[in-house]
C-alpha cells in the first residue's frame, strides 16, 4: 500500500525546477565516471530538489516506495528518477575523491572540471582554497592551465577565487611552470607571458582582488609583478633581446616598486624549515632569473638596471641560502624549489 506521502509526490513527478544540474563529458577511465557520477547523483542533484523531494529522498521511510513506484523529476529539461540516497554511505569522501580526481584526469577530463566547481558551489560545497591550489598544480602539469583561467572567469559560477596573496603567487608559479619545464622556449614562454597578464588583469575584477588596495594584496605582490617581469624579460630575450614594446622596463619598474614594500614570502601557515626554504627556493628562484634577464637587456645605464642589479645581489643571497638549507637536509632534487633552481641553473 502507498503511503498518502508517497501519493502526494507522484502528483509533483513532472515539477520542473529551474536551475540545470552539472553534467560530465564521459572520461578516459570508469573510476573517473563513477566518482563525477556519485558527485552529480548524490550532491548536485539534491541540492535543485525541492524540500518535498529532498524529504522523499533522504527518508528511510519512502525507501521501498521509491524503489517499486518510480519518481522522477524534470530539471531543466532533463529528467532524473529519484532514489533513496544514505548520506553516510552514498556520499564520497570529499578530500579522498578529490585526490584521486587530480590524479585520474588526463588532458581531455579535464573540460569536466568548470562544471565540477560549479556543482559544488550549487551544492554549498565549494571547492576549498587548499584544493583549488592542487587543482592548479595538477592542471598545469597536465597542460590544462587554460582550464584553471576558465573556472577564474566564472567565480559567480565556481567559486574559483584569486582574492589572496597566496593563491595569486600560486597560480603565477604554476603559469611560468609551463615554460620553465619547456626551457623557456619561445611558443611557452609566449604563450604563459599572455596567461600571467590574463590573470593579472582578471585580478582587477572586485569578484577576485579589485577595489582599493590593501594589505597583502595581491595584486602588489612581488611574486606576481616578479613573474610577469621574468615571463617578459625571457619572450623579449627569445624575441632578439630588445625591449621593442616597453613591456619589460614597465614590468620592472612595477616589480620594483612592489617588492620594496613587500618581502617574498612562502609557504603560508608552515612551521617546517624545509617545506618553508622549498617554499622560498622555488618562488625566487624564477624572479631571480627574470631579474637578470631584464638587467641584461634594458639600457645599462639606466636607473632601473641598477636597481635590479641590487636587487639581483640580494635575491642571490637568498636562494644560495635556501639551496644550501634544501642539500643539507638531504631533500633531493624532486623538491620543487630545487628543482626550480637546478633547472634554471642549466640554462643561459
Amino acid at each position: 500500500m502507498v503511503s498518502q506521502s508517497r501519493k502526494r509526490f507522484n502528483k509533483e513527478h513532472l515539477l520542473i525546477i529551474s536551475g540545470a544540474v552539472p553534467k560530465f563529458k564521459p572520461t578516459s577511465s570508469p573510476e573517473l565516471d563513477s566518482i563525477f557520477s556519485n558527485f552529480r547523483e548524490n550532491l548536485f542533484l539534491p541540492a535543485h530538489l525541492s524540500k518535498q523531494h529532498l524529504d522523499l529522498v533522504y527518508g528511510k521511510k519512502h525507501q521501498d516506495d521509491i524503489e517499486t513506484t518510480p519518481v522522477t523529476v524534470n530539471i531543466a529539461g532533463e529528467e532524473f528518477p529519484l532514489k533513496h540516497i544514505d548520506r553516510t554511505k552514498d556520499l564520497l569522501n570529499l578530500n579522498d575523491s578529490l585526490s584521486k580526481m587530480l590524479k585520474l584526469m588526463t588532458k581531455s577530463d579535464w573540460d569536466n572540471f568548470p562544471a565540477f566547481l560549479e556543482g559544488m558551489k550549487s551544492a554549498g560545497r565549494p571547492v576549498s582554497a587548499v584544493w583549488q591550489e592542487k587543482s592548479i598544480r595538477a592542471a598545469s602539469r597536465g597542460g590544462r592551465l587554460d582550464v584553471i583561467l576558465e573556472c577564474a572567469r566564472r567565480v559567480a559560477d565556481t567559486a574559483f577565487n584569486i582574492s589572496t596573496r597566496n593563491m595569486a603567487n600560486h597560480v603565477m608559479y604554476w603559469v611560468q611552470y609551463t615554460a620553465l619545464a619547456d626551457n623557456f622556449g619561445q611558443e611557452k614562454t609566449k604563450k604563459a607571458l599572455k596567461m600571467a597578464e590574463h590573470i593579472a588583469a582578471l585580478m582587477e575584477d572586485d569578484a577576485h582582488a579589485g577595489g582599493k588596495v590593501r594589505a597583502n594584496d595581491p595584486r602588489a605582490s612581488p611574486e606576481v609583478t616578479g613573474i610577469l617581469l621574468e615571463l617578459s624579460a625571457i619572450n623579449a630575450k627569445n624575441q632578439g633581446g630588445m625591449d621593442a614594446d616597453g613591456s619589460v622596463e614597465k614590468y620592472a619598474k612595477k616589480f620594483l616598486a612592489t617588492i620594496h614594500h613587500n618581502d617574498i614570502q612562502g609557504l603560508l601557515g608552515s612551521n617546517n624549515a624545509n617545506a618553508l626554504s622549498n617554499g622560498l627556493l622555488a618562488m625566487i628562484t624564477p624572479i631571480l632569473y627574470g631579474v637578470k634577464t631584464a638587467a641584461s637587456i634594458l639600457d645599462q645605464s639606466s636607473e632601473t638596471v641598477t636597481q635590479l642589479r641590487e636587487m639581483e645581489k640580494k635575491l642571490e643571497a637568498e636562494v644560495t641560502k635556501h639551496a644550501e638549507a634544501l642539500r643539507v637536509s638531504g631533500l633531493t632534487s624532486t623538491a620543487l624549489g630545487l628543482w626550480s633552481y637546478e633547472k634554471i641553473a642549466t640554462l643561459p
